[in-house]
């Protein structure tokens, strides 16, 4: 819950968007954080990108990364919201 609330904020305002996406990053690369946790950040980030291109861009490559994740579904979910971009 608190992953998806601190998403939502980040939709809201670009400055904390900023300040707060090595703070999702490092989140995502931790393989260790549930599947679910993983799978909504990325969905996440789908949105973020969206909303924020520029900010997210200098972040593209670890977006990428995720579609090499061991996890089938964070995979997909990758996919999905790379497709859609």
């Amino acid at each position: 819950a608190a992953t998806l609330a601190l998403t939502k904020l980040m939709c809201l305002d670009a400055k904390y968007c900023e300040q707060n996406l090595p703070i999702l990053f490092s989140m995502l690369a931790n393989k260790s954080n549930e599947t679910e946790i993983r799978s909504n950040i990325v969905i996440a980030l789908g949105d973020l990108v969206y909303r924020f291109p520029n900010k997210l861009e200098p972040w593209t490559k670890h977006i990428y990364q995720v579609l090499e994740d061991q996890d089938t579904k964070v995979r997909k979910h990758a996919l999905m919201v790379s497709w859609s971009s």
